[in-house]
């Protein structure tokens, strides 16, 4: 039995990670990544969808060589407002411009208007990328925020295990993953 316990918490602790590691990966503040192709040449890039939590202008950088151009588009999101628009700047090989900042949970939605050699370039998807901004959180609690949502995280899935396995030892371990949630926040 005892060894089935250890089993069933590895197992809990693998199943955990996989999950956060796939949502930080995918999750919807994680860059939006392009590949294009021109004159034979592939090139990448990716746009931000999470500030970094700092005041002031939010910049927005793509490196591509010279023949490139862009404009970012962009307006407050959710809204029906026109949309602005700004050519990015070239800095060497990078093409620069920045977002308006926004106070904590406010959102822009934009996308690039991405010209080589002046022809427009296709950036395939169609859809506009979503920003969120967020305020700046000191490390004394975002540390400790983080570590209790892992632990609710790992603690909650060997609860699942458990209760699956009927081992009766699930009920106890219900009451600590909603004390771990609690004091982690949502």
């Amino acid at each position: 039995m005892k060894l089935k316990k250890v089993l069933f918490w590895v197992l809990a602790v693998i199943i955990s990670l996989a999950a956060m590691f796939y949502q930080r990966m995918t999750g919807p503040t994680y860059p939006k990544k392009y590949e294009i192709s021109y004159q034979n040449e592939e090139y990448g890039f990716s746009l931000p969808r999470s500030n970094n939590g700092r005041p002031g202008a939010y910049p927005v950088e793509i490196e591509l060589p010279e023949a490139f151009s862009a404009n970012l588009v962009w307006r407050l999101f959710p809204s029906e407002d026109p949309w602005s628009t700004q050519e990015m700047v070239r800095e060497g090989d990078l093409l620069v411009s920045s977002l308006p900042h926004q106070p904590p949970a406010g959102k822009i939605e934009f996308h690039l208007e991405l010209m080589a050699d002046g022809k427009i370039i296709d950036l395939g998807d169609g859809e506009n990328v979503v920003i969120r901004f967020r305020g700046d959180v000191p490390a004394w609690a975002l540390i400790p925020h983080v570590l209790m949502m892992i632990l609710t995280v790992i603690w909650s899935m060997a609860t699942i295990i458990f209760a699956l396995a009927n081992m009766p030892s699930y009920k106890r371990h219900v009451g600590v993953t909603l004390i771990f949630l609690l004091i982690g926040g949502f």
